[in-house]
């Protein structure tokens, strides 16, 4: 078990993908996950604390909220399924990853909320099968005035 995982972290590693939006961020990147989950996006502003970028898909509706200076702060979504989180978290992944992993061995399978701290970010996800939720941000990012909690 322990080999297939390492062979899965290898592969990881040297098949290039693009590179696309992710949490810490720059908003000017978004464009690179609508390609990369095959969606399409909208851009809203949001009384001057945020740009908010929708990206729709098939199964998912992904929000990549982004800091007066362009910095994506927050990533939201909802869906039939998760979505590809290497993505979403970008740098972050690893540090979540790990503390993930850490956290699965102290719960038992079949939790429908998790909540996480690492040392950089929160994350949140929940729900079930074909109705799912999850939250990730950057407290250091988030602009004065904005609950991350309240976000949708």
């Amino acid at each position: 078990m322990m080999r297939l995982f390492l062979i899965m972290l290898l592969l990881l590693a040297v098949i290039p993908r693009e590179s696309a939006a992710a949490l810490g961020e720059h908003e000017s990147s978004s464009e690179k996950d609508r390609k990369h989950f095959h969606g399409f996006r909208q851009q809203v502003n949001e009384s001057g604390s945020y740009v908010l970028n929708i990206i729709s898909t098939e199964a998912n509706v992904i929000r990549e909220y982004s800091n007066p200076n362009g910095m994506i702060f927050a990533v939201t979504w909802r869906g039939f399924s998760h979505p590809d989180l290497t993505t979403l978290l970008g740098a972050h992944w690893a540090e979540f990853n790990t503390q993930h992993n850490l956290d699965s061995n102290r719960h038992p399978q079949g939790k429908r909320i998790l909540k996480m701290d690492t040392s950089t970010i929160k994350y949140e996800e929940g729900g079930r099968m074909g109705s799912v939720y999850g939250r990730a941000y950057i407290p250091s990012l988030v602009p004065d005035g904005v609950s991350p909690e309240e976000l949708p």
